[in-house]
Formats: structure tokens, sequence, C-alpha cells
């Protein structure tokens, strides 16, 4: 069997160095390494001297006109010039022709009395309500009080006649009111009341002419039953 490793001994002295040999021969040039890498950038140079001005050169052409700019604001109102002379009084001028007559009165014809089919209403204004049978044509003067009259010098326009009753109509039922010159037998004005005209008629425009010394009277003329023996107020302006 093999034994225990024994322990290492103590390293020897250095020996003493011997003598350089001779230098070998040069050997031959070894290839071009490689381009280094780019150096960094040296120092920019002293700025040179200004040159002399050129000549100057032809003149250009012109440009073409800009856009006109916006308008500016408005400058502030400048304070007011002082008051000139006043001038002549001129000339009056010449007086304009007369109007026509207007027609502001009003006339009234009622019956508070059962008025008849076809029978003609009182002028109030001479004799208070009440009705008759409508009067024959006049030509003048009469004592009637179911005519308003005479006419006035300019004659008379009857316009905007109302009407209205206490009679309630049945669908087919209605009552035909008028206003007639008496003198000439012509209607001026009339409505129609029917059973839809919550009691009333009226002419809010149209007019009848009545001449000078002309009479004019108003009259009520049914169809049906209801249409009988009502009381009655019309009234027009004249």
């Amino acid at each position: 069997m093999t034994g225990a490793t024994g322990a290492q001994g103590a390293t020897g002295a250095t020996g003493a160095a011997g003598s350089g040999g001779s230098s070998g021969a040069t050997g031959a040039a070894g290839a071009t390494g490689p381009t280094g890498a780019t150096g960094a950038t040296g120092a920019s140079g002293r700025e040179g001297a200004a040159g002399a001005n050129g000549a100057t050169g032809a003149t250009g052409a012109s440009g073409a006109s800009g856009a006109a700019g916006a308008t500016g604001a408005a400058g502030p109102t400048g304070k007011e010039g002082a008051k000139g002379p006043t001038g002549a009084t001129g000339p009056t001028g010449s007086t304009g022709s007369t109007g026509a007559a207007g027609n502001a009165a009003i006339a009234t014809f009622a019956s508070f009395q059962g008025v008849p089919n076809g029978y003609c209403l009182n002028y109030t204004e001479l004799a208070g309500q009440g009705n008759g049978s409508c009067p024959w044509a006049t030509a003048g003067y009469s004592p009637s009080n179911l005519l308003a009259g005479p006419a006035t010098a300019n004659g008379e326009t009857v316009t905007h006649m109302y009407a209205d009753t206490n009679a309630t109509f049945s669908s087919r039922e209605s009552v035909l009111v008028s206003v007639i010159d008496n003198t000439t037998g012509v209607t001026l004005l009339s409505c129609t009341v029917t059973s839809t005209s919550n009691h009333s008629c009226s002419t809010a425009s149209g007019s009848g002419y009545a001449a000078p010394g002309e009479n004019i009277e108003v009259k009520v003329t049914g169809s049906g039953s209801n249409c009988n023996n009502k009381q009655w107020r019309v009234r027009f302006r004249y």
C-alpha cells in the first residue's frame, strides 16, 4: 500500500542571471493596420475681415398691390356747430278744400213690444220705442213716428248698422233687418239674424246714401213662427 505524502521541502535560492544573447535580424515590415477613428473637430478659426461692398443691383419690378385693409373704427362725432340765424318766414299756403262731412250721429230704431212680421220700428228720437205698419213712400214732409228725416242738406251716408233681439230661432228660421230709403224704396243696409248669430247681426262694412230731404225706415222681415212678435233694437251711423 502507498504511504502518506511527505511535507514539501523549502524553496532553493535563485540562480544568477545569464548573459544577454545577440540581437536577431530585423523582421519584415508588417501589414498596414486599420484606419483609426476620426479625431475630434478642431476649434473654429478667427473670422476673416469684411469684404468690400458690391455694386448696387438693378431695381426690381413693382410687386402686386396688397389687399385693402379693414375699415377703421368711426372717429368720434365732432362738436355741433354754432346755430345759424333764423330764416325769414315763408308765405302762408293756400287753404285746402273742405273735406266731406263725417257721420258721427247715431240713429236708433226700437220696439220693446212684439213686432209683427214685416212691420217697421219707431224712430226713438221722435216718439220713443214702438212699431207699426211700414208707411207708404214719402216725398217730403211726413209726421210718421216710423221715419227718420228729412236727410240733411249734404245727404246722409248710412254705415255700421247693428241689430239685436230677444228672439231665439230654430235652425231653419231667420230675420232680415233692413234700413230702407222710404222715399226711393232702396235698401241702404241690411243684415240677417239666424239661430247661430247670438240674437244679433251687423254690417261692419258697406254703406248706403239717402239724398237731402229723403226719409229712412227700419223694417223687420222674418221667416218662421219664432220670428214673429219679438222685441228689437237697431242702430246705425249716418
